[in-house]
């Protein structure tokens, strides 16, 4: 009867909620201070090379928007890691890769890695010798399907939901209470305009964070991991625990190289379902999109 109810639920989900979430065309927040000249920047690959859900076409059409105005230039990756691919590169961003084929499998536990031994070990070699890494996984399955690259780095994923409650996800983090890292040059920026206030997410993952890492986003207890056995089936659950002490966003200085590490992909996109927003256009995430940007100059070595 579960499965039964799970699968109904799994379809009418999907159609009212995914289905209309469409990407809201006219975000276009102004960025005041400039780190490139048009089309003059530190060039950043997206990759599309790994069945991604995120899309530089698509979802992150305001993203790409963002960093294009900030004079950097996006690129799209659509190969497999290796030396040879990723040694000219300087920035990548790797967003919640997935199988070649979907199907119900994948949103049932076991969730597999989707980067080969080889992919990874080139990732970490080139991040060590100086390339910069945005790494963002959504919740379960797509946070597992990162879990070697993670760990690759001392991060250790939980393959899960965050909630504030099982029929809530949205974590609302403040400076004012700490769960904002006040001391992180990511979070001040390059001057007081740029310094990060709120930030809200929309139902991601949480991850513990290796001793070298710095986490800028702070889960509480007041949020619960929850480890489902299905995507989005909180009636059977394998585990759950506090997420006290862990993180949604952390970033880590690697050899010569830099990784932004978050948890929750919705953050960085700017979305509609009929006229509700989700994203960097939502107003208690007015911050989000200055958050993208201080973690590209991070990772551009600007600040």
């Amino acid at each position: 009867m579960n499965k039964i109810f799970t699968f109904i639920f799994s379809i009418i989900y999907c159609h009212t909620v995914f289905a209309q979430l469409i990407t809201d065309h006219s975000y276009n927040p102004t960025v005041k201070t400039k780190t490139y000249p048009q089309n003059n920047g530190t060039i950043i690959y997206i990759d599309e090379g790994h069945n991604n859900h995120h899309l530089h076409n698509n979802d992150y059409i305001p993203l790409s928007k963002i960093l294009e105005a900030d004079g950097y230039r996006i690129k799209i990756n659509t190969e497999k890691f290796s030396e040879a691919v990723l040694k000219n590169f300087e920035i990548l961003l790797l967003a919640s890769p997935q199988p070649d084929s979907i199907n119900d499998d994948f949103r049932t536990l076991p969730t597999s890695d989707i980067l080969s031994i080889e992919e990874v070990d080139a990732i970490k070699e080139w991040v060590h010798n100086g390339g910069s890494l945005l790494l963002v996984a959504d919740h379960m399955p797509l946070a597992g399907t990162i879990n070697s690259l993670a760990d690759a780095f001392g991060f250790t994923v939980y393959n899960s939901f965050v909630m504030s409650s099982p029929s809530n996800g949205i974590i609302d983090f403040k400076l004012s209470d700490g769960t904002i890292n006040d001391s992180s040059p990511v979070t001040n920026g390059r001057d007081e305009s740029e310094r990060i206030n709120q930030i809200r997410t929309f139902t991601g993952h949480g991850f513990k964070i290796p001793e070298s890492a710095e986490s800028i986003l702070r889960l509480t207890k007041s949020q619960t991991v929850y480890m489902t056995k299905e995507t989005w089936n909180f009636k059977e659950v394998e585990d759950k625990f506090s997420a006290q002490g862990l993180s949604q966003g952390a970033v880590l200085t690697y050899g010569k190289g830099r990784v932004a590490f978050f948890g929750e992909a919705t953050m960085f996109k700017a979305r509609l379902w009929g006229k509700k927003k989700y994203g960097m256009n939502h107003k208690k995430a007015k911050d989000n999109y200055q958050l993208l940007l201080n973690v590209i100059h991070w990772l551009d070595n600007k600040i």
